[in-house]
């Protein structure tokens, strides 16, 4: 409801009111961006002395915000202009269940169109954010709190200050690994800083990150990070997730992403760790013939040459390139799947030097290096009609020169134990 009157009386006014005013009458343009709010806006708006030296106050309180379902209180905003300092006053407050949420002060100054702002954050939930990271981050758990200041040109905004985490944990997409972290982050002319930042996997085992998320005023982000894990979860995939490649990866050593966001480049180089198991399918989901892959080299030979000639085309999913240099030690269990319908598997421990080339966005999964087994057996099947199991000796090995599912074996057994 508008009311009041313009003229050059000084004491004349005009008033918005509001009441009542529900918000989720905007979710018709949020929703698409995962986001649903509700709430009520209730206050006023009021501009005094328009003509010679307008004076502009406001009050609003929007009241049971909510955003996704999750409650987030009544938010109170407020502002005056003050005409001979040409600056527009504002503060914010953030009630839930008469628990201050967060607090933020400062001035705005049109005409050299900065900003000088202060926001004392007590507890704000990363719920709130996980719409934006759904691509790559889900069931995020934990909150924020710290002291930050926000000052500089309104399109370069300058952010200062330490936020803590708070019993935060997430689950990444790629790798299906949940992580959880406590310790500060600290932004300097809005660049973000990771120093000696601990990560948990959820063995409480801990990697280390620093380095530096140069924002270049929130317009073009870049990554230079560097993680450094110790016996740490870094996969926990399912042939679901990727039939390429998949398994549980405990690893250490050193993994450095750099590169802008929407082009990032993850270098590492790593160590498997015990209870390491990592699964190779030399076939697709789609059923595969034994003559396929599997020959003997002659029928008094114990040398069995395994080579699979079917790939698996994977859609392009996200623009990333990961560079992985894997040392496996015989504490991993590799199992190499030749016909998962058959049960067709070889389950190995060894040496090996891997070296991994993925990038989703141009369908690109590549497998170099030689993987040497040093013990295991070898369930071997034909037409569901022959199964007899074989022990693997020493010097089998398997090699991949590019595509995972060209991998070449080389397989010494000895006797079958047992017909199955």
């Amino acid at each position: 409801m508008v009311s009041g009157n313009i003229s050059s009386n000084p004491k004349d006014s005009v008033v918005v009111e509001v009441n009542n005013l529900d918000i989720s009458n905007i979710n018709l343009y949020t929703k698409d961006k995962g986001y649903l709010l509700e709430g009520f806006i209730n206050g006023y708006a009021m501009v005094t002395n328009i003509k010679e030296n307008p004076l502009f106050f406001s009050n609003l309180n929007l009241q049971g915000l909510s955003v996704n379902s999750q409650e987030v209180g009544n938010l109170v905003f407020s502002s005056r202009w003050f005409a001979d300092a040409k600056r527009l006053n504002i503060k914010a407050t953030n009630h839930l269940h008469d628990e201050v949420m967060l607090k933020a002060s400062g001035d705005l100054f049109p005409e050299s169109k900065s900003m000088k702002f202060s926001v004392e954050i007590n507890k704000i939930p990363l719920k709130h954010l996980e719409p934006m990271l759904s691509d790559n981050i889900s069931n995020i758990e934990g909150y924020v709190a710290g002291d930050i200041t926000i000052g500089g040109k309104l399109d370069k905004p300058e952010l200062n200050g330490m936020l803590t985490t708070n019993n935060v944990g997430m689950t990444i997409g790629f790798s299906k690994t949940r992580y959880s972290f406590s310790d500060p982050i600290y932004f300097d002319n809005s660049n973000i800083y990771f120093r000696n930042f601990k990560i948990q996997d959820t063995n409480k085992r801990i990697a280390s990150l620093n380095g530096t998320i140069q924002t270049d005023h929130f317009k073009n982000i870049s990554l230079d990070l560097n993680l450094s894990p110790s016996n740490f979860q870094l996969l926990n995939t399912t042939e679901k997730d990727n039939e390429l490649f998949y398994g549980l990866v405990y690893a250490s050593g050193l993994a450095k992403v750099t590169g802008p966001i929407n082009a990032l480049v993850i270098d590492a180089s790593l160590l498997t760790e015990p209870k390491t198991a990592i699964f190779l399918p030399l076939s697709s989901a789609k059923d595969v013939s034994e003559r396929d892959f599997v020959s003997f080299v002659n029928k008094s030979s114990d040398i069995i040459i395994i080579e699979d000639i079917i790939g698996v085309e994977e859609k392009p999913k996200a623009n990333f390139a990961v560079n992985l240099d894997l040392e496996v030690t015989p504490e991993a269990e590799a199992q190499i799947i030749i016909d998962k319908q058959v049960g067709d598997i070889i389950k190995a421990n060894g040496l090996g030097n891997l070296k991994l080339e993925v990038n989703p966005g141009k369908g690109l999964f590549n497998m170099f290096g030689q993987y040497e087994i040093t013990k295991g057996d070898y369930l071997f099947t034909l037409q569901g009609v022959i199964n007899k199991k074989f022990s693997i000796t020493q010097g089998s090995k398997i090699s991949w020169g590019g595509e995972p599912t060209d991998a070449l074996s080389l397989i010494h057994i000895s006797e079958p134990t047992r017909p199955y």
